[in-house]
């Protein structure tokens, strides 16, 4: 028999959740839920569930500029950790996500060009409490048995739950999705992405413009 038995995991995924001091929280909460007021107020009517993004440039708005510290705050950290050379970092993208009551899931992503990318959340009511994170190895689903119970081993996607004041940050290229939004208010949060100045500067501004939502319109990109 085995004098000895361990299990190792070589290539982690790491995603890091910061839980922001509750005052603080409020502060950046209260002036997120502004810049939100003042998008929607500017854009033509919408079906009351879709789903919306404000412009992708909020990382320039002085009433973010709290929380556009504690990213780097939170990078600086996570950079350390990683064992990463750098010379300096930016903040190359930042946009509010909205979905009301009877919205539809967010579909499966990434976001390109970009070494770290994350969420804030401002807002989430019952029903929408979830950002759900899939398996990067597509060699997993080679061979596929049914499972007697989930587990971290056998899995193909985790959700994470979330609340207000929390940040999550991840490697840009993990692969993540939104839940479908049955609560009764709108789930509210800030997406960003993290880059090296020294690339950022040219390659990863968001590939996505903005554009008011109508009646007409499908999904926005992420």
């Amino acid at each position: 028999m085995f004098a000895q038995t361990s299990i190792i995991n070589p290539f982690p995924i790491p995603v890091w959740i910061h839980l922001v001091e509750a005052e603080q929280a409020a502060r950046i909460n209260e002036a997120a839920l502004k810049l939100v007021a003042e998008a929607k107020a500017a854009m033509p009517p919408m079906p009351p569930t879709q789903q919306w993004q404000t412009p992708n440039d909020l990382q320039t708005r002085p009433e973010l500029e709290e929380l556009n510290g504690l990213v780097e705050v939170a990078t600086r950290g996570i950079l350390t950790q990683l064992g990463v050379e750098y010379g300096s970092f930016m903040i190359t993208g930042c946009w509010a996500n909205i979905l009301p009551k009877g919205s539809q899931p967010h579909p499966r992503h990434t976001h390109p060009n970009n070494y770290l990318s994350g969420v804030y959340y401002v807002q989430v009511p019952k029903g929408g409490e979830g950002i759900v994170f899939h398996d990067p190895k597509p060699q997993t689903n080679v061979i596929a048995p049914r499972v007697r119970a989930p587990n971290a081993f056998n899995s193909r996607q985790a959700t994470l739950p979330v609340q207000p004041g929390m940040l999550v940050m991840f490697p840009s290229w993990l692969a993540h999705s939104v839940p479908g939004h049955d609560g009764e208010r709108d789930r509210v949060s800030v997406s960003f992405n993290v880059m090296f100045t020294q690339f950022a500067e040219e390659l990863s501004k968001p590939r996505w413009t903005f554009e008011a939502p109508s009646l007409e319109d499908g999904e926005q990109g992420s």
